[in-house]
């Protein structure tokens, strides 16, 4: 019926210039102020009771300009409000309306009202969206100042979950969740669920299963933004249903404390240990006498909202005194700098609100409430304050945010992967026992949590030849949500349709995928890492005895071997250093040469090759290395593993405690000792110890000592060789032998062998060297 108001007053609604502008007051006349509250209401009947006497004693104390009230009854109804407003404005002329809202949309409807007719609305009731509307003075404290208070207070008990209850969110009422859902942000409080209650609801059990839905959550600190009515029946329920016994807070904020006092003794009974949040007005004797008057006059209690009323009142009356037969804006102008002392202390407007300073904390004992304390934007909340709270039981110790009781632990029983998790039972006492690495995490972050959480385990058979099977791993994390379970410990894995009804706590193992980085440190001989120290003596060796076989065959006839010792030295080196890359420029002559030089190419290309190939798996490959100092090829055992998380119910506070223990054990090195404990030898048989460097092999002298030994055999066959043709090269050696052979065939198997062409010397037929 709201938005129809709406929509009606703007098709039908518009106001002409000449009809409702803001008229400058003329001495002698009448100021006439309309008056829209619900008169069945006790805040109606106050509000509309204090502007009464207000306009009684300015019109008696202040000559001139006088104050002429048109009271109208909205009964409740934003539509009956709305016409009663607009009638005030068309015919009864008024130059400003004095409101007590019952809902937002009715202070909406009318702050529009205000707007179109630029007539001044003062509404006692706050606004969030205040500051949109020019003509709309809000007289009373701000909504978003109370809330703050009220984060200021669970941060000094240092609760870190918290569930909200308020009203059905609509309009102001969201912007109003809004800003405590940041607020409790800001001050790293988790809100663990909002539960949202519409203030029209009148059927006690909508909020009944409301509250037991909240009961079967762990948290157990509520905060109230409701409005009176609506409060009084949700504690009433609560009471009934054991949330207001030991174990359990209730935070309610000024839109029900500000009301206390209109609640009847059974509300206020059901209330008992509650902290509740009022806006404070000091003590005066101004205040006294007029609270004095107010018991003579009323039958009603005096409430903050008919002090800010009276406060308005004369706030407005200052402002036409100072602005007669001056322009009709400065009136405005004037309220809205309005500073002076009344009734409410200092009572002062900014950006069109009543500046809001202090608010008094107080604790709901007996018939009425008991003050425990102050908070203010400037000094915050003591702490010392908050040992004087007696909350619900009665109970004096503060009771924690999370509801201490026994929780219900489910473990799998399954064939294989005892690492992770097995469970045994005792047949006698019938108890559940778990061990292994997902129950060592678990107690681990219990012990961290600082406080004490006790449990059983609970068996559920996924695969086990001795007994049946009660079904597999969803049907295990299932039974969270049919709430047989707390939660789950185990190989379990995230997915989305587990992820519907339940929560997961951070994973506590790698899934096989990290941030990859480089290694540092590789160290200025980084180069000689493929090699070990033999092989790189043995590959020298080899180099400077290859050089010299060659230089020791092709000296003789060679020139470019030949030369002065330096010299020859000089050819030596190069000739085989030039070889790492085929660049020898020496030709050579010897058969003998070639053949030695044929079997140490090979040799230089195998070796250079594997050097190539080691090299650039320490520079490429190898240096890739997992955030935590897994290398690639070192997470065999991890790909196998599971990304092990722990299932809780749906809302459940421990989550996010668990998931902050985990963190934190990972930080510390702890999951790491733990891993280390149940997975090392297997990643020991499995994988090379890891070292300070990139774990991959040095190639050493045996991994090549065939090749070597081949190399080597053909330089002593080339020497043996070269020196046998060094002794045929003495003739009288070859002579005599060929005499003594001329009598039979040897003579000619010796030519065969030695490396001589037939000559004739002294007469006798013989042969020379090649």
């Amino acid at each position: 019926m709201n938005i129809y108001s709406l929509i009606i007053f703007l098709l039908f609604g518009e106001f002409t210039s000449s009809r409702a502008a803001f008229r400058p007051p003329v001495p002698g006349e009448n100021f006439n102020v309309g008056v829209v509250v619900d008169e069945g209401s006790a805040m109606g009947k106050v509000v509309r009771s204090c502007v009464t006497m207000a306009v009684s004693d300015y019109n008696e104390r202040l000559n001139g300009t006088r104050i002429h009230l048109h009271v109208r009854n909205s009964e409740g109804d934003p539509l009956l409000a709305l016409t009663a407003a607009q009638d005030l404005v068309e015919n009864n002329k008024v130059q400003a309306i004095f409101i007590m809202p019952e809902t937002s949309s009715e202070a909406t409807l009318l702050a529009i009202l205000g707007d179109k007719a630029k007539v001044p609305v003062f509404s006692f009731s706050p606004l969030q969206s205040s500051t949109q509307h020019p003509y709309l003075i809000q007289v009373s404290e701000d909504e978003s100042t109370g809330l703050k208070g009220v984060t200021a207070f669970l941060a000094s008990v240092k609760w870190k979950n918290v569930i909200i209850i308020h009203d059905h969110p609509a309009g102001d009422a969201t912007k109003s969740l809004s800003y405590l859902l940041n607020t409790l942000q800001e001050h790293n409080v988790r809100v663990v669920h909002v539960s949202t209650l519409s203030p029209l609801t009148e059927d006690n059990r909508i909020i009944e299963e409301e509250l037991n839905k909240l009961k079967k959550m762990q948290t157990s600190i509520f905060i109230v933004h409701l409005s009176a009515p609506l409060a009084a029946r949700l504690f009433q329920s609560a009471k009934t249903l054991g949330l207001m016994a030991a174990g359990y807070a209730w935070v309610v904020t000024d839109k029900t404390m500000d009301l206390f006092h209109t609640l009847d003794s059974e509300a206020i009974e059901s209330m008992q240990g509650a902290v509740g949040f009022k806006s404070y007005v000091p003590k005066s004797p101004k205040l006294q006498d007029f609270a004095l008057r107010w018991k003579k006059e009323a039958e009603m209690e005096l409430s903050v909202f008919g002090i800010w009323a009276y406060d308005a009142v004369w706030a407005l009356g200052k402002a036409i005194r100072e602005s007669a037969n001056i322009s009709d804006s400065l009136v405005l102008n004037k309220v809205l700098h309005s500073k002076f002392a009344g009734l409410s202390g200092q009572f002062e407007l900014l950006d069109g609100k009543l500046v809001s300073k202090t608010f008094e904390v107080v604790n709901v004992i007996g018939p009425g409430e008991k003050r425990v304390g102050f908070w203010t934007n400037v000094s915050g909340f003591p702490e010392k304050n908050i040992d004087s709270i007696i909350w619900p039981g009665p109970s004096l110790g503060t009771p924690k945010d999370t509801q201490i009781r026994r929780l219900r632990i489910g473990v799998p029983v399954k064939k294989g992967f005892n690492e992770f998790i097995a469970v045994s039972r005792d047949n006698q006492t019938g108890k559940t026992t778990a061990t292994g690495f997902c129950v060592d995490v678990f107690d681990a972050a219990i012990s961290s949590l600082g406080y004490e959480v006790p449990y059983d385990f609970i068996r559920f058979v996924v695969l086990d030849d001795n007994e049946p099977s009660q079904g597999n791993y969803n049907d295990l994390i299932y039974q969270i949500h049919l709430q047989k379970l707390d939660a789950v410990v185990g190989d379990t894995t995230f997915t989305s349709n587990r992820s519907s009804y339940v929560d997961f706590t951070l994973p506590y193992t790698d899934p096989g995928v990290g941030t990859v980085a480089r290694l540092g440190n590789t160290g200025k001989w980084f180069f000689l890492k493929p090699f070990d120290r033999d092989l790189w003596i043995v590959t020298a060796i080899s180099f400077i005895i290859t050089g010299f076989t060659i230089w020791l065959i092709e000296h003789e006839r060679n020139e470019e071997f030949q030369g002065s010792p330096a010299q020859q030295i000089g050819t030596i080196l190069w000739f085989t250093s030039s070889t790492l890359v085929y660049a020898q420029r020496e030709r050579l002559l010897s058969h003998l040469s070639k053949f030695v030089l044929c079997i140490w190419m090979l040799v230089v290309f195998i070796i250079s090759s594997s050097y190539t190939a080691t090299l650039s798996s320490l520079l490429t490959l190898e240096q890739i290395q997992l955030a935590k100092g897994d290398y690639i090829g070192k997470t065999t055992t991890k790909l196998c593993q599971m990304d092990l998380l722990e299932a809780f119910q749906k809302g459940s506070p421990l989550v996010a405690e668990f998931s902050g223990a985990i963190a934190q054990l990972r930080e510390e090195g702890k999951l790491k000792e733990l891993e280390d404990k149940w997975f090392r030898k297997e990643e020991e048989a499995l994988l090379p110890e890891e070292s300070d460097g990139p774990n991959v092999k040095t190639l050493d002298v045996g991994s090549f000592r065939y090749l070597f030994l081949v190399s080597g055999i053909s330089k002593a066959i080339a020497v043996m060789v070269f020196l046998w043709y060094m002794l045929c090269k003495k003739l009288w050696i070859y002579n005599c032998i060929i005499r003594i052979a001329s009598r039979g065939n040897l003579a000619f198997m010796l030519r065969l062998l030695l490396p001589i062409k037939p000559n004739t010397i002294n007469g006798v037929h013989a042969t020379s060297p090649v």
